[in-house]
C-alpha cells in the first residue's frame, strides 16, 4: 500500500504527529516537540529523509492503516520502551 493511501487511512482517524528529537531534551530550533502537517510529513518522506516514525495508537487501530515506515509503540508503552530509540534520530509521532 503506497503511502499516500496510508495517510489517507491515517488522517480521517485525527492524525497528529509531534516531532520530538532527541528523546532527552533537543530538536531542530530548540523546541522539544512541535507539530507537523500530514502533508508535510508525506513529502519529507517523499523526499527521501530518514525519519523515526513511532505510532503511538493501539495494535487494532494499527491494523487498520499505518504508515509503512512506522514502528507500533502504543502510547502507554512510550516511556518504558524509550530505550529503543535513537535520541539522535528525529522522531516523529503519529496518533
Amino acid at each position: 500500500m503506497s503511502t499516500s493511501k496510508i495517510l489517507a487511512i491515517v488522517i480521517p482517524l485525527a492524525i497528529t504527529a509531534y516531532v520530538i528529537y532527541a528523546l532527552s531534551g533537543g530538536s531542530p530550533g530548540g523546541a522539544l516537540a512541535a507539530t507537523i502537517t500530514p502533508d508535510q510529513l508525506k513529502k519529507r518522506l517523499e523526499a527521501g529523509e530518514k525519519l523515526t516514525i513511532i505510532d503511538v495508537r493501539n495494535p487494532d487501530e494499527w491494523e487498520q492503516g499505518h504508515i509503512a515506515q512506522a514502528r507500533l509503540i502504543p502510547l502507554g508503552e512510550i516511556e518504558s520502551r524509550a530505550g529503543e530509540l535513537d535520541p539522535n534520530q528525529e522522531i516523529i509521532l503519529v496518533c
